[in-house]
């Protein structure tokens, strides 16, 4: 990416499923591809159970009755769906091209749950947020 989203980033040439997140002692941003979600979502979720829950994020499509969608929401604290289609970029910064689908964005923590609930009401995100009960 030409813009730093983030103090450590990984690309496509980083191994991210073998990458030891934990030891940059912040919250994960994962973006994984769609079309091979549930070993993110099973990384992810090792990983907050590892961690004790420390903050981490996921963003996946909107399959719910997946079992990476039914990982993700006995695991996370809330769920956010998004509002509209977000526009995703290349590393070069180009927007991507084409129709993406709707996306769901999974707060592991109570803490990511309300950093979620700040940009909704500075309008940064729209969209409902949905939390776990039990």
């Amino acid at each position: 990416m030409p813009w730093k989203t983030a103090k450590k980033m990984l690309t496509k040439e980083d191994d991210g499923l073998l990458d030891k997140w934990w030891k940059y002692k912040a919250r994960v941003w994962n973006n994984p591809p769609y079309s091979r979600v549930w070993p993110w979502a099973q990384r992810l979720a090792w990983h907050v159970d590892v961690n004790g829950g420390s903050g981490h994020f996921l963003v996946t499509s909107k399959s719910t009755g997946t079992r990476s969608g039914q990982l993700m929401l006995r695991t996370a604290d809330s769920a956010f769906f998004v509002g509209g289609r977000w526009q995703f970029y290349l590393p070069s910064g180009e927007i991507t091209e084409g129709k993406w689908v709707d996306s769901v964005l999974y707060n592991l923590t109570p803490f990511d749950t309300v950093k979620c609930i700040k940009a909704i009401d500075s309008e940064v995100l729209s969209g409902v947020l949905m939390r776990r009960l039990l």
